[in-house]
């Protein structure tokens, strides 16, 4: 079933760390929010007169959404309403941001469905909040944290970052001790931060040292599984049940529309990826689509040996066959027995997983089997 994705491009200031498509000027909110409606309304050009199709996620990321005003998220879920079926017991998700999530913001939420909420935390070292260009501090994550558990809202994901400026394995472990104390935290996003050339941190010359943040990311996977914290994808771990439905929609190669500056869509019937404008001036104009294309079968093929081996339930090598003609198994049949006897990768009849202590060598395991 199809999944939906809202980018708000706004931002109160840019971390250091950060590559996404955003803005600190607030004040073009009134006229993106106008375009993302229309945007909405056009549905792609994707003829669905007959009935509005069936959702069975919704994702508003950014950006920071809790910057948005009540009456944007009443806007946008009208709006979603309008043209799509929201099914029951959807997972409907909205990042915050600790020093913005409001009271009414959280009342806005919950009167529009939301039931999951993904907070940024980065990190609990105020030190190194402060470097990367964060707004909040640990006191903001908490009093976040108390202000959601007197909503109806009880399933909350936070992400942590390893590999920050000045961070060392012990304060990676305790801000996971940190997220995870709270009983509404059911999900922890950990992603090994890396830097793109627009970036501030990468001008300023600094870079993650790999095998460092190898060694965390395997102490910090140790610290997780003991509380109970499964880990169903290279960077995201959950309490059983709780595994983010949206996000694996990625994964597994479903459907999903993305609206707003620089959002991607997959549509599966008709095999094209769209990518939207990631200029928010141009996108505000209306000038939604900046590429959309036919994605290859070469390029599916990648996508999914990529994509599902990142995660627990493993890459289906039958699977890959009938749906792309592509046979892995007898393809790379010798790459395959070499990771094998390493340990690197388990096969169950037609499945094959990374083993446990093999998910930090992905990109070296990829480039065997691509």
């Amino acid at each position: 079933m199809t999944g939906i994705y809202i980018h708000i491009p706004y931002c109160k200031q840019k971390c250091r760390y950060c590559s996404f498509v955003s803005s600190f000027d607030t004040s073009g909110i009134p006229v993106f929010l106008i375009a993302l409606e229309k945007e909405i309304d056009c549905r792609r050009g994707i003829d669905f007169s007959k009935n509005k199709p069936p959702i069975d996620t919704i994702y508003i990321g950014g950006g920071t959404p809790s910057i948005l005003p009540k009456i944007a998220l009443d806007r946008i879920f009208a709006k979603i309403q309008d043209n799509f079926t929201v099914q029951d017991n959807s997972e409907i998700t909205v990042e915050v941001n600790p020093e913005s999530l409001t009271e009414e913001f959280l009342t806005a939420c919950v009167n529009n469905g939301v039931n999951r909420l993904s907070i940024g935390l980065q990190s609990h070292d105020n030190k190194i909040l402060r470097y990367i260009g964060r707004k909040h501090t640990q006191a903001d994550f908490e009093r976040a944290i108390e202000l959601i558990q007197t909503s109806r809202i009880a399933n909350v994901s936070v992400d942590l970052i390893l590999g920050l400026p000045n961070q060392t394995k012990q304060s990676l472990l305790e801000s996971i001790e940190v997220a995870a104390k709270n009983p509404i935290v059911k999900h922890i996003s950990l992603y090994a931060l890396t830097l793109e050339e627009n970036t501030e941190l990468y001008k300023l010359e600094f870079a993650p040292d790999p095998d460092i943040q190898a060694t965390m990311y395997e102490d910090a996977v140790k610290v997780l599984k003991a509380k109970k914290f499964t880990r169903y994808e290279v960077s995201n771990f959950a309490l059983r049940g709780f595994e983010s439905k949206h996000n694996q929609k990625y994964w597994t190669g479903e459907e999903y529309l993305g609206f707003g500056a620089a959002a991607h869509s997959f549509l599966t019937k008709e095999n094209i990826r769209i990518e939207n404008n990631p200029n928010i001036a141009q996108y505000n104009l209306g000038r939604f689509e900046d590429k959309r294309e036919a994605v290859s079968n070469a390029d599916r093929i990648k996508e999914i040996i990529m994509l599902q081996l990142r995660t627990a339930s493993g890459l289906n090598l039958k699977k890959l066959k009938n749906d792309t003609g592509w046979d892995l198994k007898a393809k790379k049949a010798a790459e395959i027995k070499d990771l094998k006897a390493l340990r690197l990768l388990v096969q169950k009849k037609d499945i094959l997983y990374l083993a446990p202590h093999a998910y930090y060598l992905l990109d070296s395991i990829l480039m065997k089997l691509l």
